[in-house]
């Protein structure tokens, strides 16, 4: 039985994904980095939009994906279930060492928006009592 066929999708190593988090922006590009760097990682790209978008690209060893995966989760992220099947096929076919030797690092692409900013917004957009 073989896990990781890559004929008919795009590679399980590549995985690309939105998300929404409460942090602020700003301390989320903090938190997040730091997390990924914590986990053996690289960011690669990482940009801000002034309505509250955070995009990374990342890269890891295959089998730090697990731990990357606990660490999305504990900033709080809500990932989609698209979100979640990914990030669990990738550590499934990380976990055979067959898989490791065919892709050893991981291509993540995340986007973030942050709930915080988008409620502020619908806020000054509110109709105010009068």
């Amino acid at each position: 039985m073989q896990l990781c066929v890559q004929d008919e999708q795009p590679p399980l190593s590549a995985v690309e994904f939105h998300a929404c988090s409460t942090l602020d922006p700003v301390l989320m590009e903090k938190r997040f980095s730091t997390a990924i760097l914590d986990c053996g990682g690289w960011v690669l790209e990482q940009s801000a939009t002034p309505d509250g978008y955070v995009r990374f690209l990342v890269e890891f060893g295959c089998e730090r994906s697990m731990d990357v995966y606990s660490a999305l989760v504990g900033l709080g992220i809500e990932l989609s279930r698209h979100a979640h099947l990914s990030l669990t096929r990738l550590w499934q076919c990380a976990r055979h060492g067959h898989c490791l030797r065919r892709m050893p690092v991981a291509r993540m692409r995340i986007t973030i928006l942050s709930v915080a900013v988008a409620e502020s917004e619908l806020a000054e957009t509110a109709p105010q009592g009068g």
